[in-house]
């Protein structure tokens, strides 16, 4: 199986050896193919360390009795990796919850994404998952009256602008925590404006409205409908030059679903087809089956279809500058277009109107003193 981002000296079988010790729902007849194609366990062991996924992987290994493949100091770091997993998750959904209270209050509704959420509904133990930061998503017109809120109770907003403007192109503000400065990052879109609207062809705001209320320890928020979610999954993994992590979340919630949850594969379905990256969303639905050895279920498995000549995973990561081949002549011009107009905003200040329309939730200008860079 050719894998194209199984860069830094990896080869394609440690690659695949720790997807398969990766899966939560793992597969004794893959495990035991993989096993045999593997030379070099240590740099397995590297692999599941560098994505992120040492908890999920160890525990496989001793569900598989595999630990006499390992030696003892591998075996340690990944011990000591699952138990600050465990830690760090366990503070990290304690300021989940302090941060929901505190929106709660003022009546903003927010959805947790990706790591906070997986732990929560699909992994359900801290220690298979290493967490960074508390991502949320909130509706745009919500955002002054959370800043209010966060800033009200200590956070401190963590802001990247030039001339009021933010620079990550639309898409989140960092706030830190008051005592340990943790990183909570709210998101006002999904992706930056451009992906979504020339890239992607999502709105944000469309999977927001449809997410579903849920419940966790008391505090009310919303969940992205399990299928925008792996959809979401996906897709970051294709901006990812190595998409090891989010793909292990993917084939995770996949198998949570395949355990009987109910869902509408048929909603993944449209989703692929009516967008622009079908080839390269469909390779990553085969890989998760053929790596990860998720089942996908009868929808999924007659849309995704046979193992294809070439790549079963993502064809690769879709950089920047690898987009032109995934868009149409109009999206091109009008990337093309952006970007000059970024550069001539950021080294004029021309165009300040139009970026702050775009990129700050809706259009909202930031203070000087918080501004980084020139007026």
């Amino acid at each position: 199986m050719n894998i194209p981002w199984a860069a830094d000296n990896r080869s394609p079988n440690e690659v695949l050896a720790v997807c398969a010790l990766s899966s939560l729902r793992s597969d004794r007849v893959l495990v035991d193919r993989r096993v045999r194609e593997v030379k070099d366990w240590e740099a397995v062991a590297r692999v599941a360390l560098g994505g992120k996924v040492s908890g999920l992987f160890l525990k496989n290994v001793e569900d598989h009795g595999l630990e006499g493949r390992f030696r003892p100091g591998t075996l340690a770091e990944l011990e000591r990796r699952r138990h600050d997993a465990l830690r760090s998750g366990l503070c990290w959904t304690r300021l989940l919850r302090q941060v929901v209270e505190a929106l709660a209050a003022e009546k903003i509704v927010c959805v947790p994404l990706k790591g906070l959420s997986l732990l929560l509904f699909t992994y359900q133990d801290e220690s298979l998952r290493e967490t960074f930061d508390v991502d949320l998503l909130i509706r745009a017109q919500d955002f002054t009256a959370c800043r209010r809120a966060l800033v009200a109770r200590g956070y401190r907003p963590r802001v990247r602008s030039r001339r009021g403007v933010l620079l990550n192109h639309g898409q989140e503000c960092e706030f830190l925590a008051p005592e340990g400065g943790e990183e909570i990052d709210v998101h006002y879109r999904l992706f930056s404006w451009t992906d979504e609207r020339y890239i992607f062809k999502i709105d944000s705001g469309v999977w927001f409205d449809r997410a579903v209320p849920v419940e966790w320890r008391g505090v009310p928020f919303r969940r992205l409908l399990a299928e925008d979610e792996l959809c979401y999954l996906l897709l970051c993994a294709l901006r990812e030059r190595d998409p090891l992590g989010y793909l292990t979340d993917a084939a995770a919630l996949l198998g949570r679903h395949a355990a009987g949850e109910a869902w509408d594969p048929e909603r993944i379905v449209r989703f692929v087809r009516r967008g622009p990256l079908e080839r390269e969303l469909r390779g990553c639905l085969r890989f998760l089956r053929e790596a990860f050895g998720v089942a996908l279920g009868s929808s999924l498995e007659s849309f995704t279809g046979a193992r294809a000549p070439g790549p079963s995973g993502p064809a690769r990561s879709l950089r920047r500058r690898d987009l032109a081949r995934a868009e149409n002549v109009f999206d091109k011009l009008s990337l093309g277009v952006i970007y000059l107009k970024w550069q001539m905003f950021k080294r004029l200040g021309m165009f300040r109107p139009y970026f702050l329309a775009k990129n700050n939730p809706v259009g909202i200008p930031l203070v000087p003193s918080e501004d980084d860079g020139p007026r």
